[in-house]
């Protein structure tokens, strides 16, 4: 090969300059090493000479390794292999050599040349290569064990399922493999439906839906499909992976639950269509009915004056109760006709800006009377002269149920009205408090207030009598009018309501 002496030295110092060198006697003692060696060992040239190569161990091999080495070399043939070893600083690096073994003309080997060559960048690769190896059938594992997983090639045909993918379409998988999962469409979805979806995966990306399927035996399941292509060098798919996960409970659960909501919304209108007609049939039975009773409180009346003038005493005080009875069961009515037009929606509004003085001296010329003649006392704190935009009406009816009510419920015991300016979500207003020291409410009690035909509890309404009327009315006007009412008590020590309305009503008010 080599025809000149030049050569050959030209071949030695490339192989100097390239190659890990080193020359041990028969014993393996260290007699040269080359600068390449001294360099990756990080040992001094001094260092070494002398020593075997166990002073570059790196204890990463067994005995085996460093027996086959020697047995190879004991019958004069070249050891090829790999070697890790550890540099002086306690760095490890990786040698790929061949040992070659040199004998004299009494073919005994006296001296072994070492030449190797640096590879410990391919073993860091071959390492990391491993372990994402590793890795990727730790994630294969997973995905199998978690999901139903399908690979197919680009024109869709499957050459791949996992053991999921069987148990829920109930096939084998030689029944899958080379199909297409025309094999489990349910018929469910629309041509549309996997236009788009191919369409999205032929691009390069990813299609993600739920898709609903039929098993082998005829039963049909749900799944949440995520698909993903995998591009060649030329960014074409040239196979896809599905993965999918069983939602048949979630869907079937969805589908009761519209069906449910459905049903419930169906029920909502029907009662406020009966609710509308009740009390339309409430309305028209109170006009009907406040008719003749107008007549008969009417009568009672004019025989009452007759009966005194005659001085029939005795026919006079029947006169007075059915008189009485008369107006209680006007008032009742009235009630019915005022929370049948609330529920219907038919309550009108008279606005009109009122004196708060004025309002609150009608209101006690008209309570007080009662409050005396149960024996309490009636105190009234109202230090505003303003004007109130409200339907006077109503308010003025608010505050006669209000302090009714407290009357109602205290023997021999205060009430107090309490008139002040408030303000509430940045609007003027004000705030009326009627503060008693009856009986007072439980909180179970409190929760039942403001709704029609109810009391605090049967007790009550029958040692004190009423229909439950007056305080939900007395809320739904406070309401309507852009106010309402609340309330807090202790049981035994007295309640206090308190209504606030704004001083001007909201323009949806006024509309």
């Amino acid at each position: 090969m080599f025809t000149e002496l030049k050569d050959v030295k030209h071949a030695l110092t490339a192989l100097e300059l390239s190659s890990i060198i080193s020359i041990t006697d028969h014993n393996g003692i260290i007699t040269y090493a080359n600068d390449y060696f001294c360099d990756i060992s990080k040992f001094d040239r001094n260092e070494i000479i002398g020593n075997s190569h166990k002073v570059i161990s790196s204890g990463f091999h067994d005995a085996d390794h460093f027996k086959d080495l020697w047995d190879t070399l004991g019958r004069k043939q070249v050891w090829k292999g790999e070697m890790k070893n550890r540099a002086k600083d306690g760095s490890e690096f990786w040698i790929s050599m061949s040992v070659i073994p040199l004998a004299n003309d009494a073919e005994e080997v006296y001296q072994y040349v070492s030449i190797g060559k640096d590879i410990t960048a391919r073993k860091q690769n071959e390492n990391t290569l491993l372990k994402t190896m590793e890795n990727l059938h730790d994630i294969e594992n997973a995905l199998d064990a978690s999901s139903i997983v399908a690979i197919t090639d680009d024109k869709g045909v499957i050459t791949y399922v996992n053991e999921k993918f069987c148990e829920i379409s109930m096939y084998d998988r030689e029944e899958l493999l080379g199909k297409t999962h025309r094999i489990i469409n349910s018929g469910f979805h629309p041509k549309t439906f996997f236009t788009d979806m191919w369409s999205t995966i032929k691009r390069g990306h990813v299609w993600r839906g739920e898709v609903k399927n039929r098993a082998k035996d005829g039963s049909e399941y749900w799944m949440h499909t995520t698909i993903v292509p995998f591009l060649d060098d030329e960014h074409k798919p040239r196979q896809f992976i599905a993965i999918r996960t069983d939602i048949t409970d979630r869907v079937r659960a969805e589908t009761d639950l519209a069906e449910r909501t459905k049903q419930l919304a169906k029920a909502h209108d029907e009662a406020i269509q009966a609710n509308r007609i009740k009390s339309q049939f409430l309305a028209n039975m109170s006009h009907e009915l406040r008719t003749p009773l107008n007549a008969i409180i009417g009568y009672s009346e004019m025989l009452q004056e007759e009966a005194e003038e005659l001085n029939e005493s005795f026919f006079a005080e029947d006169l007075a109760k059915i008189n009485k009875a008369g107006n209680h069961l006007l008032a009742l009515i009235n009630d019915i006709l005022d929370i049948s037009k609330i529920e219907a929606g038919k309550m009108e509004l008279h606005l009109e800006a009122y004196s708060v003085p004025d309002l609150i001296q009608d209101v006690l010329t008209t309570i007080r009377p009662l409050v005396e003649g149960k024996g309490n006392h009636l105190e009234t704190v109202c230090n505003e002269d303003g004007l109130i935009t409200s339907d006077v009406t109503k308010l003025r009816q608010i505050l006669i149920n209000l302090l009714s009510n407290a009357n109602k419920f205290t023997d021999a015991g205060s009430i107090k009205l309490e008139v002040y300016k408030e303000y509430r979500e940045q609007r003027m207003g004000y705030g009326f408090r009627i503060q008693d020291t009856g009986i007072g409410m439980t909180q179970d009690q409190i929760a039942k207030l403001f709704q029609p035909f109810t009391q605090a509890d049967a007790s009550t309404t029958r040692k004190y009598g009423g229909t439950g009327l007056g305080l939900a009315i007395s809320q739904r006007f406070s309401q309507i009018m852009g106010g309402d009412i609340r309330v807090e008590s202790e049981f035994g020590a007295g309640t206090t309501f308190t209504c606030w309305l704004p001083s001007v009503p909201t323009d949806e008010v006024q509309d």
